[in-house]
């Protein structure tokens, strides 16, 4: 599941989703691989990812791009939480916790 593994911190490369532990953005791994490089190409130049990570990064990608236009594998109640959650992070950052503690906790969730 991609949300073990990508990161969203506003105080992480300016909010941007990244492999957590690194400051390497989703967007970049994905950019790599649409300009032809291979996972070993990638994991060659970046050891400290694992293709368990590309893998993360590609799910994520295509998650985003399924909320993007309605249709995403997460519930629209978590979606939901997640933006007033997000809100109210980014307003008060010294609550204590990151975003991806946030967001990790509501989609890990059972639903109801």
């Amino acid at each position: 599941m991609w949300q073990e593994r990508i990161e969203i911190n506003p105080a992480i490369v300016v909010g941007k989703p990244v492999i957590r532990g690194t400051r390497l953005a989703v967007e970049l791994l994905v950019d790599l691989m649409a300009e032809g490089w291979t996972s070993e190409q990638i994991l060659e130049n970046y050891s400290q990812l694992t293709s368990d990570d590309l893998q993360a990064a590609l799910h994520y990608a295509a998650d985003s791009l399924r909320r993007e236009q309605g249709d995403s594998s997460i519930p629209d109640y978590q979606i939901e939480e997640l933006d007033r959650r997000k809100a109210r992070l980014e307003a008060d950052p010294a609550s204590g916790l990151t975003w991806a503690e946030v967001e990790q906790r509501i989609l890990s969730r059972p639903r109801s």
